[in-house]
């Protein structure tokens, strides 16, 4: 690049880009840079800036040297051919009449990755970008600014997006700038757009939800509410505990309490059971410790447009047989040949993590996951029995396998052997705040075609040069976690007899002296066939 700009005489200086976490927006409206209604993401925001600084500083330089010189203006993801000289590109703008003021070299709608700038052309550029908006707009071709693109002549392009297998057993792979900066932006507002709509409705009902402390109190408040309005007398062994003072009272007394109020008690019974079973492990107690769970995040079911937009990243990853994942969970198509890897859609939701906010470890219900990071805020994405992070990264994608092709389930599989892909999205440290935003997508093999591994299915653009080799992937060491972490308080009184239904360890409650003790999942189902009979009745 200096060799070029050299050879059209134009200055070279490197400009660090701005960060997009470090900026001000509140400052920027104060100054008048920003409209006060703006709602532009703060990635296209930094690149914007970014080129302004440039632009200034072209124009300080031409008033001090008294030269018209054009510049060369490179963003760091273009690349030139290796036979690119500065006299190609000047034969090209010879028969330019007039006060040129931007040529680019790279793209063709907007040329905000590589063009050449008169001093004419900073001047218009820094009128026209105030208030910010993106510099691809400002840029765009046969607007005021810049008059035509010349990239086709001369071989510039985007810096393609950079593959990293982080792990072959299980497989993980990382693809930075899978996402180019715009269709994050594109996609973020979609999600914003979404968002303020008035179909938008988070979801409850997933494993964060369950966990959530708020939601626990709730759930306990509900049953203990169910107890005093029935005003039967609870066994004092159970009358502080509402989990065994309900179960106690539905084998019981199960009329006393309000049909309304028994489809609801039983779903939080069943939360309340999956709960327990994390927390009677010492293991599992021990993830969800070093996890730091306290709140879930922000989770939309993801609509139908934005799913739209991610379409191609997927076709991208895997090839022909996930274009039309999208659009249904049990279409097929004739356009598929037998070799086809052929996908189905499981869940696709978008998550946006808040200061104070994380995930609880577990595990997908789907043969892959594909994690596309918006935002380059929040907590890592972490896989504690592997002992390794991914940062989030605005573009960046991540996808991991949980099932292998010999155990691969059509969606639902709760036996999933992969542990190894058990994951979490950490709590965001005090250098990582800010939101961060996830579209998550679940996918199963409905047609494993050709493919005998999940290496064999990764068919998309992004692999037509092959699959890199798995590159070293440092862990991390969870000694200061695991010293800082603290137990969660468990809540359900266990004892060390196992179920008379299975081998869990049993809840410290019996409905007669001496009679059967039961674990809470096998309660919740005696609960559910109570349920049933009743409704029927």
């Amino acid at each position: 690049m200096q060799r070029l700009a050299v050879s059209l005489g134009a200055p070279f200086q490197h400009f660090p880009a701005l960060d997009a976490d470090v900026l001000d927006e509140a400052l920027l409206r104060r100054c008048g840079l920003l409209a006060q209604e703006d709602a532009t993401p703060k990635e296209s925001l930094s690149r914007s800036l970014s080129h302004m600084l440039v632009w200034k500083d072209f124009l300080l330089r031409s008033l001090q040297s008294g030269t018209n010189a054009p510049v060369l203006i490179l963003e760091g993801s273009c690349e030139l051919q290796d036979d690119l000289v500065g006299s190609e590109i000047a034969r090209r703008i010879e028969h330019l009449s007039g006060e040129w003021k931007c040529i680019g070299v790279a793209g063709t709608e907007s040329v905000a990755s590589a063009y050449l700038m008169t001093e004419h052309g900073a001047k218009a550029a820094l009128e026209g970008i105030v208030p910010l908006r993106s510099v691809d707009e400002v840029l765009r071709v046969g607007g005021p600014v810049c008059s035509e693109s010349i990239a086709q002549l001369l071989g510039v392009s985007h810096q393609q997006p950079t593959v990293t297998v982080l792990s072959e057993q299980p497989l993980i792979v990382q693809i930075d700038d899978a996402v180019a900066p715009d269709d994050v932006g594109r996609l973020r507002q979609c999600f914003r757009d979404f968002q303020s709509s008035q179909s938008a409705e988070q979801t409850k009902t997933y494993v964060d939800d369950v966990f959530d402390a708020d939601n626990r109190a709730a759930d306990l408040a509900h049953l203990s509410s169910c107890v005093r309005k029935s005003g039967v007398a609870i066994p004092s062994a159970y009358v502080d505990d509402p989990v065994r003072a309900f179960l106690w009272l539905v084998a019981t007394h199960e009329t006393a309490v309000d049909m309304s109020d028994m489809a609801p008690a039983l779903f939080m019974v069943q939360k309340l059971a999956f709960q327990a079973k994390w927390e009677s492990e010492e293991r599992g107690r021990m993830i969800l410790a070093k996890s730091h769970f306290r709140r879930a995040a922000k989770r939309w079911k993801m609509p139908a447009h934005l799913l739209e937009l991610l379409a191609p990243i997927l076709e991208s990853v895997f090839g022909h047989g996930a274009r039309n994942v999208q659009q249904s969970k049990t279409s097929t198509s004739n356009a598929y040949t037998d070799d086809d890897v052929v996908w189905q859609l499981g869940d696709a939701t978008i998550v946006c993590y808040g200061n104070g906010q994380s995930q609880v470890p577990h595990m997908d219900t789907a043969d892959v996951t594909v994690l596309t990071y918006l935002s380059s805020h929040g907590g890592n994405t972490c896989f504690p029995n592997l002992k390794r992070k991914v940062a989030p990264r605005a573009g960046r994608v991540l996808i991991f396998f949980s099932t292998t092709p010999e155990t691969r389930s059509l969606l639902g599989n709760e036996d999933l052997p992969v542990w190894d892909t058990l994951h979490y999205g950490e709590l965001a440290k005090n250098n990582q705040e800010g939101e961060k935003l996830v579209a998550q997508v679940l996918m199963s093999v409905r047609d494993l075609g050709s493919a005998r591994t999940w290496t064999d299915t990764l068919r998309g653009s992004m692999f037509k040069d092959g699959i890199p080799r798995a590159s070293h992937w440092e862990p991390y060491s969870d000694e200061a976690e695991g010293r800082n972490a603290q137990m969660p308080e468990t809540i359900f009184a266990l004892c060390r007899e196992t179920c008379a239904r299975c081998n869990e360890r049993a809840l410290d409650m019996e409905t007669v002296s001496g009679g059967p003790k039961y674990c809470l999942s096998c309660w919740s189902s005696i609960f559910g066939e109570s349920l049933s009979v009743r409704a029927e009745a």
